[in-house]
């Protein structure tokens, strides 16, 4: 987390490109896979990406105003996108354009939720002028959030089928990842 947390201060080891499409941290242990109490489902292949199985934490947060405390359980009916972002990711830009787009595409059926792990909401007004998203945007303030999740790099998607379970995350963003990502969210509605 601690590799978290200075990324969030914007660090030199994740503030640039990769080249891969994401702006990378040393990497943390990887998640565990954990075996989910339902059966199992046929996975969507897809190049890039972890398979998950474990049940979702809380997804908590404050407006970007920093005014309100939000909170979020996933496992009501919808399929969650939760991503984390921060204004000083290049990528981010790009798949925030593209979550925004899978959202509009399902609506009522998928929620995307996407949590800036950055540690000064000054830049948030002018980095969002330029993203005309309209799903739910909130700060993780303290990365409590993301400490639940361990997200390796930014931006970093995790999509929790309608039982609450993460079934995928995805990390980084390149072109064609949004085709993988609506594959997925179909086999899981």
């Amino acid at each position: 987390m601690l590799a978290l947390a200075l990324c969030s201060l914007g660090g030199p080891s994740c503030s640039s490109d990769d080249g891969r499409g994401s702006a990378t941290a040393p990497a943390p242990p990887p998640l565990p896979i954990v075996s989910a109490a339902e059966p199992p489902r046929e996975e969507v292949p897809l190049e890039r990406g972890e398979v998950v199985r474990k049940k979702a934490p809380l997804i908590s947060g404050r407006t970007l105003d920093g005014r309100d405390n939000v909170a979020v359980y996933p496992g009501r009916g919808e399929v969650v996108l939760l991503h984390f972002w921060a204004t000083w990711c290049i990528p981010c830009k790009k798949s925030m354009l593209r979550l925004d787009e899978l959202q509009k595409a399902n609506l009522g059926k998928v929620r995307v939720i996407g949590l800036s792990v950055d540690d000064d909401p000054s830049a948030f007004a002018e980095f969002l002028a330029e993203l005309p998203v309209q799903f739910a945007l909130a700060w993780d303030r303290n990365l409590e959030t993301a400490n639940r999740y361990a997200p390796k790099t930014m931006p970093a998607t995790f999509v929790i089928d309608r039982t609450g379970t993460v079934r995928f995350e995805l990390e980084g963003f390149k072109d064609g990842d949004e085709v993988a990502l609506a594959k997925r969210v179909k086999a899981l509605l």
